[in-house]
């Protein structure tokens, strides 16, 4: 439809109807009054009635500031929601657990700038936390605050100020007697107009400003002026809960039905059964020894009315929603679950409850920090959640040391132990650090660990060798470190691919619009991949040779370990970093298809012609595909430019591909340079890996067929070590000698 038959559909009339003079008046028409003769038009809509109004954030109640009672707009008054959680004695506990577990959690006032450490006025602030309204503890101070938070969400501080405009107090206020006014746009007064009053028997009792006042709902809601804490959020359940224990509370203390009915015998009047009823009641009344004797009676079977009062299925569906409320396991109220089921249920909990809170009281501490004391450079951190099983964290301490995250002593001080930590006995150097090493006499292979701190049963010496190696296939290749590092090269790939992909599509382009209609295809492909010109591959080389070193030392250390041996001494690290860095350097320089003429301090790199993994060789083929399928298929030069955005060479699964494979080639080189040094093992074998199929010629299969082989030698497709391909999971198993 032309711009002619649209404005023509528009103002009601046709084309041929529509005369310059014709569609002028029409628009006139159309423009002032809406109108038109076009049928089931739209029309104009309504004029606003208060312009002033625009922005308003909610419609509230006419006369609002006048009102007298907090809380005003809810069905729900903050009394009744107290009330509720008071009496409610679940709901009660969830609170109290709450608030036990904010409380344990421990935070400093530090440097925003990391890079800083904390000065003087972090250790004043951090004293004046000590008791923040000069009365409560810091710990007993902030249970007071997440109380209101929990049941009415509306916790409030007063900020008690001295003369000199410091603070001298932060008093922790019911926040249930404060009413919040709000501007003609619906949201809280800035100063100095009254943001807040606080009502006392029934009376504004004083005015806040923003600035006089701290109130920090968590979770308020853009049509409400006060926030939606977690007591609201089940008030229906908890209102079904409590009169559910009133029920059964009346079991055992209302009711006009008898535990036993005994029937008496027919004949028996009125009169009658009341004597007997009277002399039954006198034998056992007050006397406990008779209530334990049986007693015959005439004719009277025993009817039991009522049975035992007991939890069901309901009452654990009411613990759950409670629990939910508050990301609390129900694992104390419902039935029994297996350890796996609850520890994951503790943990998704913590995970989903207390994090959420730690945000929120952070804004709350950086608040005061910044507004009231001044410091906009400092912030309140937390510190990391300990695990409170000493099992458990003994474990991650192991870790951190073994990874050199920590030292002995930092470990030493987090368990509160004074002093240094006990020197280890110097460990003999390993076997192979070099010709020099080799020639003096009291070098020696690094002695096994103990059993006890290897933690197997059979001792590390033993004559069974085939027992020995089914101990040492066990290195992880997915363990903690490994995942963390693939995951640092993935995130650095998939950094780099969108912006070589747009800066080589983009040359690319180029040369795609100037090829000429008759050239043959591979001839034109061939003129646009010389004239590609991509300079960017060398931004590669630093996070990879970053990653491939923390990798490569990695690996060493678990082959030291999985052979027995004790790899903590300085000439062992110092070997095994030197190891680590030439490996890394060379292998991502190659990565990338490039090499450096110049200086480790001053690189300069070329393209390497003779590199064996360059990635930059799969990149180009791909692209001289998709160019290739351009020329015959007549794509346009936008085509061609997303096609090349979107292909696998730049995504995100190649990404992943290269960082797996990588990963995987550096730590079993650390394992090799690990066998290689100890002097114990004398041999390889090549693994296969889960993901190959028995006779699908892939080469690790004649790699695997080769069985045990030198440490030197190569295997059957030339590798030292798998992977041998992208994708490959097979393994490097040492051979130990006899009696090592």
């Amino acid at each position: 439809m032309t711009n002619k038959e649209q404005m023509a559909a528009q103002l009601g009339g046709k084309v041929s109807d529509m005369s310059f003079w014709g569609r002028f008046k029409a628009g006139v028409k159309f423009a002032i009054t809406g109108a038109s003769d076009a049928p089931f038009g739209p029309s104009q809509p309504l004029p606003p009635v208060f312009q002033e109004m625009e922005g308003r954030q909610f419609d509230y109640p006419t006369g609002w500031n006048l009102t007298y009672t907090p809380r005003q707009d809810a069905a729900i008054s903050f009394a009744q929601l107290r009330a509720l959680a008071d009496n409610y004695d679940l709901m009660r506990l969830a609170i109290e657990t709450k608030k036990d577990q904010m409380a344990k959690l421990v935070g400093n006032v530090v440097p925003i700038d990391a890079e800083k450490d904390p000065d003087s006025r972090c250790k004043d602030i951090m004293a004046f936390m000590r008791y923040p309204d000069q009365e409560h503890d810091f710990m007993t101070w902030r249970r007071m605050l997440h109380e209101d938070l929990f049941v009415i969400d509306a916790p409030t501080i007063y900020p008690r100020m001295t003369k000199g405009g410091k603070p001298y107090a932060l008093e922790v206020m019911d926040g249930a007697l404060i009413a919040r006014k709000l501007a003609p746009d619906g949201r809280t007064p800035k100063p100095p107009d009254v943001a807040y009053q606080q009502y006392i028997k029934g009376v504004p009792a004083a005015d806040y400003t923003l600035d006089t006042l701290i109130y920090q709902p968590r979770n308020p809601r853009p049509h409400k002026a006060y926030g939606f804490g977690p007591v609201e959020q089940v008030i229906v359940t908890v209102n079904i809960a409590i009169r559910r224990q009133i029920h059964q509370l009346g079991y055992y203390t209302d009711g006009n039905t008898p535990d036993l009915l005994l029937r008496c015998p027919k004949e028996w009047n009125s009169d009658q059964i009341a004597q007997f009823q009277k002399w039954f009641d006198s034998l056992m009344m007050g006397n406990l020894l008779e209530r334990r004797k049986a007693r015959f009676i005439p004719d009277a079977e025993p009817y039991d009315v009522k049975a035992a009062a007991i939890k069901d299925d309901y009452d654990e569906w009411l613990a759950r929603i409670i629990c939910f409320a508050f990301s609390l396991p129900p694992t104390a109220f419902v039935k029994q679950m297996n350890r796996a089921v609850a520890d994951n249920q503790r943990e998704v909990a913590l995970e989903e409850g207390i994090m959420p809170l730690m945000v929120w009281e952070k804004a709350l501490l950086d608040k005061i920090i910044w507004k009231y004391f001044g410091h906009t450079d400092l912030h309140w951190k937390w510190e990391d959640i300990k695990d409170v099983d000493p099992r458990i964290q003994a474990e991650i301490d192991k870790i951190y040391l073994d990874a050199y995250v920590e030292d002995r002593n930092e470990v030493r001080q987090r368990l509160g132990l004074k002093g240094q930590a006990p020197e280890k006995p110097e460990a003999p150097m390993l076997l192979g650090l070099g010709e020099e090493d080799e020639k003096k006499p009291d070098n020696q292979a690094i002695k096994p660990k103990e059993k006890q701190e290897v933690g197997v049963a059979d001792e590390i010496k033993v004559d069974n060798v085939e027992r020995l190696k089914k101990k040492l296939s066990c290195i992880d290749r997915n363990r903690e470190g490994i995942r963390q590092s693939r995951n640092k090269m993935e995130a650095a790939y998939n950094d780099f691919f969108p912006v070589a992909a747009g800066d080589m599509a983009d040359q690319i382009a180029i040369g795609f619009a100037k090829v000429e209609k008759d050239i043959v295809t591979a001839e034109a492909v061939e003129k646009i991949m010389r004239d590609l010109d991509f300079q960017g591959w060398s931004l590669l080389i630093d996070p990879t040779e970053a990653v491939l070193t923390e990798v490569f030392k990695d690996g060493a250390g678990e082959a030291l370990l999985q052979i027995g041996f004790d790899a903590g001494s300085a000439e062992m690290t110092s070997f095994f970093n030197e190891r680590a860095s030439a490996f890394a350097e060379s292998r991502a320089a190659d990565l990338v298809g490039m090499k450096n003429v110049g200086t480790k301090a001053d690189p300069a790199w070329i393209v390497n012609p003779d590199s064996k993994w360059a990635i930059t060789d799969t990149t180009r083929d791909e692209l001289r595909s998709i160019i290739s399928n351009a020329i015959d298929e007549g794509w346009s030069t936008e085509t061609l430019k997303q096609t090349i955005i979107d292909s696998n060479g730049f995504s995100p699964d190649r990404a992943k591909m290269i960082a797996g494979t990588e990963t995987a080639f550096a730590d079993q080189n650390g394992n090799l340079t690990a066998y290689k040094a100890s002097g114990v093992v004398h041999g390889k074998s090549w693994i296969m890996g889960s993901e190959h199929d028995t006779g699908s010629g892939c080469e690790c299969e004649a790699n695997a067929a080769q069985g045990v082989i030198g440490l030197e030698d190569s295997f059957q497709d030339g590798s030292d070590c798998p992977p041998a391909h992208p994708f490959c999971r097979c393994d490097l198993i040492p051979e130990v000698m006899e009696g090592e």
